[in-house]
């Protein structure tokens, strides 16, 4: 189960109907409701495990860039369709950086829809 899913359960548990496997509460929104419910997703903070996420991704890219900037696309594709474990061989500060890295980047990402 996905951690949005898991969150979402969370916060807004179901409600059963008479001990029934029915959902008890049907909501009555607007699209206005809708809207802001979108757009307040679309524009919420990066959480730690997308943070987390993209740093990972930094971590295969910057093992398979060489000294003069040349990404091997092909062999990062690659390493992160087989999931490679390159986060392990980083250092903590490093791991720091990546980090602070990626939640620039994701929130560049963020400020551009906003």
């Amino acid at each position: 189960m996905s951690i949005s899913k898991q969150e979402a359960e969370r916060c807004y548990p179901t409600q059963y109907w008479n001990g029934k496997n029915w959902p008890l509460k049907l909501l009555s929104l607007t699209t206005d409701d809708l809207q802001l419910a979108y757009q307040s997703g679309r524009e919420a903070e990066p959480c730690k495990e997308q943070i987390e996420s993209v740093a990972k991704t930094l971590a295969v890219v910057s093992a398979y860039t060489t000294e003069d900037g040349y990404c091997y696309l092909s062999r990062i594709d690659k390493a992160l369709e087989e999931d490679e474990d390159h986060w392990s061989y980083i250092s903590g500060n490093r791991r720091d950086d990546l980090m602070a890295i990626a939640k620039r980047l994701l929130d560049a990402a963020r400020n551009a829809v906003m």
